[in-house]
């Protein structure tokens, strides 16, 4: 009896040492927001603007303490701070703090590693400094504290005024000097409570927010971080120096485009490489007009030039000389669009340097006339019409007539010439240019459902078919792509006898002709058969979650239609047609139809999505749209016996 008690002891202090080793704030924090790995305790921001010799100096001081709510802190024990020539890195304090059932014991960080970003077989002059907090755990903490020196006054940070993870405490603070002005673009600040002040001291102006139990952001795959996370863009505007001479800097969107044209002017100011004379000039000869021969130059450069990717820093906004491109066959977008530019020189023709943003990044050359705007380069062609290509390089099979579709819509930024530039934007592709088209003869064989059937794409839609089959080399494995592509009723689908017709072809329609069985689709009850010719139910993954409540991105429009008809099998009649279905609204529609011609039914199903976005108010109106697809998707043709 005395050992069981005893026994009995051991375990309950056992039990109460482990409960111990939690800080009381981990639970309270769980409690509050039961879906954070972790919440930020404080960041504080410090960030000094002065004049040092009629030179702009900029230093920001960071400290962020972190708090992991649950097992997953050991993944966040590698970290890492990024610099470049613009970003230098001092000062570096990295702890983390184990918990050891009654208080937090510091580690500080020894060993910090320098290594270059790498891209591919490029590298920028980014690089990163990495480190490994010792012993991060449930309950534990980090801290981290260094000091940036921003060398382009052009690149002050964004303040970002949330996270994905939950803030305890935010202070964010500029102290600039009256000579520097400065202004501010907000993003997405109404959904947050924040406090802002600005007051004057000593021949400076201090700018601070400050934020306080602020809950995590969403970050789901539908829409970017920018657009859904509120933060507060700074821009230095201008300057003067003691001699009261004013500079601007980034009034506007003219000052940006003089700092890029800067950057660029002085590439390619001699191209004579003999071989890349010869082939434009055998691209070239034989076109009929000039739209032919850039085709033709814009076509070869896709084909033979590999795309690397780039990181941001300095290689982020220099192209390399077109000569260096075309001898090494690899480049980003900028050193393609620098390749294009000389090319169509070589050829008689303009071609001018385009700055764009992708979908990703939510701003406007006037909103924010800074470098944060854009992030890829295009060559943009205007013919003597005044009608504007965008030439983009990096892409694969990617046909004149159109843009890359993460950068539709959006504005660009074409440069002339030294004092000339145009802001325009890039047109979105009409839906009908977006063809997916699919039509089957099917015939019912016992339980099984037989078909021969061709698909047709155009534009966007063959484009990224494309992008995938070109990584495929051996035969067995296109068949299983085909497979998947093709799936039509369910997991017994089986294709056979692919053909394939304009197979990397520009501009052509991309035709696929190929056979298929799906084995136990047809459903029998006595003198019945039951087919559902709703083969295709894809529709289903552009719903969106229930709880979704951000805007939703779709990557281009498009036209879906499917065409199947079904030979009605011998000594049956159709004793039952589902009725046709219309749904139409402004941004999207479908139809589907079914009708008895001769001996066979014709089932067509037309879908439409004319938009590449949708707002927050408009998502749960599309989740109805798809639902009533999914329920009309359900209706079944039913056989009976003559």
């Amino acid at each position: 009896m005395i050992k069981l008690i005893s026994l009995h002891i051991v375990l309950f202090l056992g039990i109460l040492v482990l409960g111990q080793e939690v800080p009381s704030e981990v639970k309270t924090y769980i409690k509050k927001y039961p879906e954070a790995r972790a919440i930020s305790l404080d960041e504080v921001f410090d960030i000094d603007i002065h004049l040092k010799k009629d030179k702009i100096n900029i230093a920001e001081n960071q400290f962020t303490e972190t708090l992991y709510l649950d097992e997953s802190a050991s993944y966040d024990s590698e970290a890492s701070i990024s610099f470049s020539s613009f970003f230098e890195i001092k000062d570096i304090v990295a702890k983390s703090y184990v918990y050891n059932g009654t208080k937090y014991i510091p580690k500080k960080v020894t060993d910090f590693t320098i290594g270059d970003n790498l891209s591919g077989v490029f590298h920028d002059d980014q690089k990163t400094i990495k480190f490994i907090y010792p012993n991060l755990a449930k309950g534990g903490k980090s801290s981290l504290e260094f000091t940036t020196y921003i060398k382009n006054p052009r690149f002050l940070k964004t303040i970002y005024l949330g996270s994905t993870d939950p803030i305890k405490h935010k202070k964010v603070t500029i102290t600039v000097d009256d000579a520097i002005q400065l202004k501010f673009k907000y993003f997405n600040a109404d959904s947050i409570d924040y406090h802002y002040t600005k007051t004057q001291k000593g021949g400076k102006t201090i700018h601070s927010w400050e934020l306080k139990d602020v809950p995590p952001f969403e970050y789901t795959k539908y829409s970017s971080y920018r657009k859904k996370v509120p933060h507060v863009i700074p821009m230095i505007t201008e300057y003067k120096t003691k001699s009261g001479e004013t500079k601007k800097l980034l009034n506007d969107v003219e000052g940006l485009y003089k700092w890029y044209y800067s950057l660029v002017k002085d590439v390619n100011r001699e191209t004579n490489d003999e071989e890349l004379i010869h082939l434009v000039d055998s691209l070239t000869k034989d076109a009929a007009n000039d739209l032919e021969k850039v085709k033709n130059i814009y076509y070869w450069v896709q084909q033979n030039v590999k795309y690397i990717a780039f990181e941001d820093g300095l290689g982020g906004f220099i192209p390399r000389e077109a000569e260096d491109v075309f001898s090494k066959k690899y480049g980003d977008c900028k050193d393609n669009s620098s390749l294009l530019d000389v090319m169509l020189n070589k050829a008689g023709l303009n071609g001018y340097l385009t700055w764009v943003g992708t979908r990703k990044i939510p701003y406007s050359y006037t909103e924010v006339p800074t470098p944060i705007v854009d992030n890829h380069m295009i060559l943009t062609y205007i013919d003597k019409d005044s009608n504007f290509y965008f030439l983009d390089a990096t892409g694969r099979y990617q046909d004149i007539e159109l843009p890359s579709s993460f950068i539709q819509g959006k504005e660009c930024l074409i440069g002339i010439d030294s004092n000339r530039f145009i802001v325009k934007k890039i047109p979105v592709v009409d839906a009908k240019k977006n063809v997916f088209y699919d039509s089957c003869s099917l015939e019912i064989e016992g339980k099984s459902l037989k078909g021969r059937g061709r698909q047709i794409l155009k534009g966007y839609p063959k484009d990224f078919i494309f992008s995938k089959l070109e990584t495929i080399t051996k035969e067995d494995d296109k068949k299983e792509f085909y497979k998947n592509v093709l799936e039509k009723g369910n997991n017994k689908f089986i294709v056979n006898d692919i053909e394939e017709k304009n197979n990397f072809d520009y501009e052509a329609p991309f035709i696929v002709d190929y056979n298929f069985t799906i084995d136990d689709y047809v459903q029998t009850n006595k003198d019945k058969l039951y087919v559902n010719l709703n083969l295709d139910k894809e529709i289903t993954s552009y719903k969106p979650e229930k709880d979704l409540e951000e805007p939703l991105e779709h990557k281009y429009k498009s036209v879906k239609e499917q065409v199947f008809i079904l030979e009605i099998p011998k000594d049956y009649k159709v004793e039952y047609l589902p009725k046709d279905f219309i749904l139409k609204k402004d941004k999207y529609q479908a139809e589907i139809n079914y009708k008895i011609k001769d001996n066979t039914i014709i089932y067509t199903q037309n879908i439409v999505f004319d938009f590449i976005e949708l707002s927050e108010e408009e998502v749960s109106d599309f989740r109805d749209f798809i639902t009533g697809i999914e329920k009309q998707q359900r209706e079944t043709v039913v056989f009976s016996k003559k």
